[in-house]
C-alpha cells in the first residue's frame, strides 16, 4: 500500500485559511438575502486569495528544492526533463556505440527495426486493381438501422431530434424519397 507523502508546500498559515474558507462556506449557504450577498462576495475574495497563496507557496517550495541541489543536473533537472528513466529495450538490444554520428545510427536502428527496406517489399506486393464500388444499401438494412436508434429527445450533432429519424415520414422506402429536413419531416408525419 502506498503511503501519502506529505507535501512540501502546506503550511499552517494555508491550514487557517483553508478553515476560514470552509466556515465563510457554511455561513453563505446557511443565509439568505442581503446577508447571503455579503458571504458569497466575502468568500469568493477569501478564495481568491487562498488559491494565490498556494501558488506561491507551491513556487517558493520548489525554489527552495532546486536551490538545495547541489549540482544544476541533480534531481530538479531530473525530475523536469525526466531523464532518469532507463533506456527503452531497442536500445538494450541493439549495439549501439558512441561512435559516429546520428545519421548512422538512426540508419543502424531502422535496419534493426525493419529488416527489409521499402524497395525489396514493395515489388513483392500484389498489384491493386480499381476498387468496386459499394453495393447500395438494401431496405432491409435501412430498417434495421431506423429501429436500432436511440429513442431520446435530444438531438445529435446533425440537429436532427432522434423521435423523428424512425418515422415513417422521413424515410419512404417504397417511394425512395428521402427527407433531409427534419422540420419537412415534423409535417409530413403531422399528417
Amino acid at each position: 500500500m502506498v503511503k501519502n507523502k506529505p507535501l512540501t508546500w502546506w503550511n499552517p498559515q494555508l491550514e487557517i485559511r483553508k478553515k476560514q474558507l470552509n466556515a465563510l462556506r457554511r455561513r453563505m449557504q446557511k443565509s439568505e438575502g442581503a446577508e447571503k450577498e455579503k458571504y458569497t462576495s466575502a468568500y469568493s475574495k477569501t478564495r481568491a486569495t487562498y488559491k494565490k497563496e498556494i501558488l506561491h507557496a507551491k513556487r517558493q517550495a520548489w525554489r527552495k528544492f532546486c536551490s538545495e541541489s547541489g549540482t544544476p543536473f541533480g534531481k530538479p533537472f531530473k525530475t523536469t526533463v525526466n531523464t532518469s528513466l532507463p533506456p527503452s529495450e531497442i536500445f538494450k538490444a541493439i549495439d549501439v556505440s558512441g561512435s559516429g554520428n546520428s545519421k548512422a545510427i538512426a540508419k543502424k536502428l531502422l535496419e534493426k527495426i525493419y529488416p527489409f527496406s521499402v524497395q525489396e517489399s514493395s515489388s513483392s506486393l500484389p498489384e491493386t486493381h480499381s476498387f468496386a464500388i459499394d453495393p447500395p444499401f438494401t431496405k432491409e438494412e435501412i430498417k434495421r438501422v431506423i429501429q436500432t436508434l436511440p429513442k431520446g429527445k435530444a438531438p445529435g450533432f446533425d440537429g436532427i431530434d432522434n423521435q423523428v429519424k424512425p418515422t415513417n415520414a422521413t424515410l419512404k422506402l417504397g417511394n425512395k424519397q428521402y427527407v433531409t429536413d427534419p422540420r419537412e419531416a415534423n409535417q409530413n408525419a403531422s399528417t
